[in-house]
């Protein structure tokens, strides 16, 4: 099973799939993405992703050229000329190409790229094992933190040094001293009984997963606050968790080299996985 590539009108295999140089999301990393996936073939949450991918179109000026039925369209005719049993979507749109320089209307035309690969799902020992997790320091508001854009260096430094450390994933501490996010995950305590993600003034992507996990803590009677989490609290936490859509739902049982709560995953977290998978038709 090969990679398949849907760019320019046309799906190709991924090897045959090429970008101009003067792509400006080459260029500049002048795009915006969504990562999906699917489960018993269908994608999970369609219409949230492509919410988010208008609004983030929206953050950056640009007037997407497809409807959100257009790109559920393409999308549905890319899953079916893989034929994978599951399926990785990882769906771009830059400014396209135009005059060479910074300035956004020197672009002439809008390019949507959507990768289409069969999903290579983790170990049941991800889940029932946890992953370890390191803190890093990253200074300074980011702008647009809620549209999701193609220019993920920060993120990229910060897991960077989470894989120097042996570690599955950076928790990124702001100006603030304030927690916000993973390198590509949201996340949330456990603290005194009560279940904490930082809020989206924080600078945090609004995550779909995140969303999602929301309901189901309230929906499973644990009380949840959306507000800034001091870095100090990670250490004080009984469970930390990490949300993305491959991720699901897991555990971090060790930060920074230290265990968090029994060092195993804990009741809380494992009970909202079981009802996350059971939202998405996976239990």
């Amino acid at each position: 099973m090969k990679d398949l590539v849907w760019i320019d009108g046309r799906i190709l295999p991924a090897h045959e799939a090429h970008l101009p140089v003067y792509d400006r999301g080459f260029l500049y990393g002048d795009g915006i993405f969504e990562t999906l996936r699917t489960y018993h073939g269908q994608i999970h949450a369609l219409q949230p992703h492509l919410d988010r991918l208008q609004l983030s179109a929206e953050q950056i000026g640009l007037e997407l050229r497809w409807s959100a039925d257009e790109l559920a369209g393409i999308l549905g005719e890319l899953l079916q000329a893989g034929g994978f049993p599951e399926s990785y979507i990882r769906l771009m749109v830059t400014r396209g190409v135009g005059e060479f320089g910074l300035a956004p209307d020197l672009s002439e035309d809008q390019r949507l790229i959507i990768i289409n690969r069969p999903l290579q799902p983790h170990p049941d020992t991800f889940w029932s094992g946890g992953v370890q997790a390191i803190t890093v320091s990253q200074t300074g508001h980011r702008r647009g933190a809620q549209a999701k854009t193609s220019n993920y260096l920060p993120n990229l430094l910060a897991l960077r040094l989470a894989r120097q450390a042996g570690a599955h994933e950076a928790i990124r501490i702001n100006g603030r001293d304030h927690v916000t996010e993973g390198s590509t995950s949201n996340v949330f305590i456990l603290r005194r009984g009560t279940l904490f993600t930082p809020d989206l003034a924080a600078g945090v992507l609004p995550g779909i997963t995140r969303q999602l996990l929301i309901g189901i803590a309230r929906d499973a009677g644990v009380p949840l606050i959306e507000a800034p989490i001091p870095a100090a609290w990670l250490h004080e936490a009984t469970e930390i968790m990490l949300s993305s859509t491959l991720r699901e739902i897991v555990s971090v049982v060790q930060l920074d080299g230290k265990k968090v709560g029994a060092g195993s995953p804990g009741p809380v977290s494992l009970e909202l996985l079981k009802r996350y998978r059971r939202l998405c038709g996976d239990a």
